[in-house]
């Protein structure tokens, strides 16, 4: 069988560039990359493995993403390999088709469990070794924010400030906030009605997204949106005074495909 690893940049320009090769394996057993391929096949991964498990969930260091490359690992931190829902310790918790993964400041794990409608946290238990309810390895999964009516949520990315957490509430097309501070959730961006619109992020006649999904802070602060069911990217800006505002700065709205070129005339698929 085959894997390919690829990613498309976002020039500073507003342009979009294929920049990873495809890569292909043979799943045998004994079978290698060659070492020019399997070089370029480091290259293209080197932002992934660059991210470490925290410590406080044990097995610092460990590589926690692998593809295609002979000396990467693949470890389970959490989930018994059964589908389900159920949370207490992390060798016998329960997800169903888990998605986006993001550390919180406190070094916890956030985790879109999208088929079961609902987001996860894995934490150390206070135990620290397991003695008390966190199983071999002390780590514990717990739903959060249960009281909310989550529909397949798959995104996610942390603030600039680090004061809260931006969730892609694909199904019911909106972005919502958690503030850290208190697990209270609030509507950040979208009207909640499937669609494209630019313009105001709230409001009934505000911004429509249609399933969005992976989610990205820039440094200044304008938040990045895959509008998968809208096959292009739309970017949230937040004025001087607070107000925030969506548009469209990839992609054709409603047109998939695949180009690369102007953002304007670039092409993307689900």
């Amino acid at each position: 069988s085959a894997g390919k690893a690829s990613e498309r940049r976002l020039a500073s320009s507003i342009s979009v560039a294929t920049t990873a090769r495809s890569l292909a394996r043979s799943h045998s057993a004994g079978s290698r990359i060659p070492t020019r391929r399997r070089d370029r096949a480091e290259a293209s991964l080197s932002s992934l493995v660059s991210a470490r498990y925290p410590e406080s969930l044990g097995n610092a260091g460990s590589l926690s993403v692998a593809d295609a490359v002979d000396a990467f690992e693949v470890l389970t931190v959490a989930g018994s390999g059964r589908l389900g829902v159920s949370d207490g310790p992390a060798e016998r918790a329960a997800f169903a088709m888990p998605s986006s993964v993001l550390q919180l400041p406190d070094g916890s794990l956030l985790v879109c469990d999208t088929a079961n409608n609902r987001l996860c946290r894995l934490m150390r238990h206070p135990g620290g070794d397991g003695s008390g309810g966190g199983g071999a390895s002390g780590v514990v999964v717990s739903t959060v924010c249960a009281k909310v009516s989550w529909l397949s949520p798959s995104g996610l990315a942390l603030l600039a400030d680090g004061s809260g957490v931006l969730v892609s509430d694909s199904g019911h097309h909106k972005l919502r906030r958690i503030e850290l501070a208190t697990w209270a959730v609030t509507s950040w961006a979208g009207a909640g009605k499937k669609g494209h619109r630019d313009g105001v992020a709230l409001g009934n006649d505000g911004a429509q997204f249609d399933s969005p999904g992976g989610l990205c802070v820039c440094p200044d602060g304008t938040v990045l949106v895959a509008d998968t069911g809208n096959h292009c990217l739309r970017a949230i800006s937040t004025s001087a005074h607070g107000g925030r505002s969506v548009r469209t700065v990839a992609g054709c709205p409603c047109v998939r495909g695949h180009r690369d070129g102007a953002a304007y005339v670039a092409r993307f698929d689900v």
